[in-house]
């Protein structure tokens, strides 16, 4: 994953977690609070899940070329 791309998905994830930590009721808010509109929560919801899933799966690339590069006999 090239530089550019590390930046965008960094602050996606920046992103989604200032939304559940400033806009959620996860840590409590007072009396009156606005909520977050539903769709907007579900994206955030979604886009967690599809960054997290990203993660995993590259992690996994990287780690079964790893995996690989180090079965191979040495010449």
């Amino acid at each position: 994953m090239c530089g550019r791309h590390s930046a965008y998905l960094t602050t996606a994830t920046e992103r989604i977690g200032a939304l559940r930590t400033h806009g959620s009721d996860a840590h409590g808010r007072d009396h009156g609070h606005r909520r977050i509109d539903p769709g907007i929560a579900r994206l955030a919801n979604h886009a967690s899940s599809t960054v997290a899933l990203f993660l995993i799966e590259t992690w996994e690339q990287k780690m079964q070329h790893s995996l690989a590069a180090a079965a191979e006999p040495a010449e």
